[in-house]
């Protein structure tokens, strides 16, 4: 799949034995058993996960008459108790504001926003399609629309792009001097820096690098060098980046530094299941919401996504190192494709 040239795209090519510790003698692990006081063990303390999640799919519900059925939309979703609704049934990638009131959304080559309250009568706000991100004062949005090279194909000569900053009360635009070659993925908190995947260096349409810039375009540095790098996700105190790698073995959730440090990765697929697309960070950055979904493999074996209703879509809400765990069981629902992008706020 690919939105924009910045969606998954079909697989590309792109220690020693631990030591045993020495054991104590007998008779010095028999005196410590003896010495040591039995404490009964402290119950684990669950994690909360507050605030909302937002997200682009299709779930399937059963109607009035107990059948089973598919409902499309951008949908908001208790990350605690799995309890949703539908907020408008129309559009594609979702992006919230910061202070989580305002929903925008893409629909028909169009830009429109809407209260994430009442999320009625969605007005829109400009003629424009592309990649969305809120600047942290709530009242801009930057938008980044594509378009190939003289109609050339994509792998010639890779996308064309151009970055908007719209008033969010107004449709007001101006061009950005962000790279013609750039999509936008995401404004920091504190509105310092960009992250955008850039289709600057070949394999065109499938070899995108994260880049971080200054809003008007200065300092910029490359964050990652190979694969395809998608998806990113400034953490709530702007220091770090989460996104999505890929290459021939599979797809990676990592977290990298603002300033290029302590890349790492938070989950791997495992041999086409468990596989991970979009991800967003809680509140606090202390927790990690993903999408899981499972690849289909053709007569060859290749890994494929032919029919999304087969590849068990769910979310999992996890620690930022991947570990402690937790799949949101969706109140009378289950997710039958969820995409487009994912907000926690």
């Amino acid at each position: 799949m690919l939105v924009l040239g910045l969606g998954l795209v079909a697989l590309t090519d792109a220690v020693g034995e631990p030591t045993a510790p020495t054991p104590a003698p007998p008779d010095v692990v028999i005196a410590a058993a003896a010495q040591a006081e039995v404490k009964p063990a402290e119950p684990a303390v669950a994690t909360l996960d507050t605030g909302k999640l937002y997200v682009n799919g299709t779930l399937r519900v059963k109607d009035s008459q107990g059948e089973m059925k598919d409902v499309r939309g951008i949908f908001e979703i208790d990350p605690q108790s799995g309890a949703w609704r539908r907020l408008v049934d129309h559009g594609h990638s979702p992006r919230v504001s910061r202070n989580g009131e305002t929903l925008a959304f893409s629909d028909e080559n169009q830009l429109w926003t809407c209260d994430t309250n009442q999320a009625l009568s969605p007005g829109k706000l400009a003629d424009v399609l592309g990649h969305t991100s809120w600047m942290p004062d709530g009242k801009h949005l930057v938008v980044t629309s594509a378009k190939t090279h003289d109609d050339k194909e994509i792998d010639e000569k890779g996308w064309q792009t151009e970055t908007l900053q719209i008033r969010a009360d107004g449709g007001t635009k101006s061009v950005l001097p962000i790279p013609s070659t750039d999509f936008v993925n995401d404004v920091s908190p504190d509105g310092k820096w960009f992250v955008t995947s850039s289709d600057r260096h070949p394999p065109h349409g499938r070899g995108y690098q994260l880049y971080v810039m200054r809003p008007d375009g200065t300092e910029q540095r490359r964050l990652t060098k190979d694969g395809l790098n998608v998806y990113a996700r400034f953490s709530p105190d702007s220091r770090r980046i989460l996104y999505l790698f890929q290459n021939r073995n599979g797809n990676k959730l990592k977290i990298i530094n603002v300033d290029e440090t302590d890349e790492q990765t938070v989950i791997s697929e495992t041999d086409g299941a468990n596989s991970v697309d979009q991800a967003a960070w809680s509140p606090d950055g202390k927790r990690i919401a993903v999408i899981r979904f499972d690849w289909q493999r053709d007569n060859n074996g290749k890994r494929i996504l032919s029919h999304p209703g087969d590849a068990r879509y769910r979310i999992e809400i996890v620690d930022t190192d991947g570990n402690n765990g937790r799949l949101i069981e969706l109140q009378d629902a289950t997710g039958s494709w969820l995409g487009g992008s994912l907000e926690w706020r």
